[in-house]
C-alpha cells in the first residue's frame, strides 16, 4: 500500500508545483476554453501561499498540492490538484478522510469548490458526503458538516468566495 502524508510547502516548491498544477488543470482549462499558460503562471504566483499550502506526498514523492484556509469554525480546501500520474490510486480519498476526521472532531464544517466540467471529483467528493450547498459560474460550492460556531450565536464565519 502506497504512504500518503501532507507536508508543509517551502517557496523552493513553486516551479514543482506549478508543473502539477499545469497537467492536473489544463486539460479542464483547454475544454472550457480558458487555458492560457502565462496567466495560469502569473494566478499561480500571485497565489503561491505556503502558510495556507500542503504538498501531497507519496512514497515521499511530491505528487500534488492542497490549500487548507482554517476559519473559526470550518476548513476551506482548495486548489486539490494530483499529478495524473498518481491519480485515481486513492490519495485524494485518504487525504480527505484525514481531514474529515479531523473536522468532526473540532466540529468544523468542510467546504470546496470544484470546477463543473470535472465529473469525477464531484463523483468522490459526494462519495466521500459533499453536498451540494451553491453553485458560481463555474464552479460547485460543496460541503460536510453542518456545524455552527459555538459562540452563541447561529452565524457562521464567511468561507472565502470561489475566484
Amino acid at each position: 500500500m502506497d504512504q500518503i502524508s501532507l507536508r508543509s510547502c517551502v517557496l523552493d516548491d513553486f516551479e514543482p508545483l506549478f508543473a502539477i498544477h499545469c497537467a492536473a488543470w489544463k486539460p479542464f482549462g483547454i475544454q472550457a476554453g480558458t487555458w492560457d499558460e502565462s496567466l495560469e503562471a502569473q494566478a499561480f504566483r500571485e497565489h503561491f501561499d505556503p502558510s495556507i499550502r500542503h504538498v501531497i506526498q507519496c512514497n515521499q514523492a511530491d505528487v500534488g498540492f492542497l490549500d487548507i484556509i482554517e476559519g473559526k469554525d470550518f476548513f476551506y480546501l482548495q486548489n486539490i490538484a494530483v499529478s495524473p500520474n498518481f491519480q485515481r490510486r486513492g490519495i485524494i480519498t485518504f487525504i480527505l478522510r484525514e481531514i474529515l476526521n479531523k473536522a468532526a472532531l473540532k466540529r468544523f464544517n468542510v467546504l470546496l469548490c470544484v470546477l463543473k466540467e470535472n465529473k469525477s471529483a464531484r463523483s468522490l467528493y459526494e462519495r466521500l458526503g459533499f453536498r451540494l450547498v451553491r453553485e458560481a459560474k463555474t464552479v460547485y460550492i460543496m460541503q460536510v458538516g453542518d456545524y455552527h460556531s459555538g459562540h452563541g450565536n447561529d452565524k457562521k464565519e464567511e468561507v472565502p468566495a470561489p475566484e
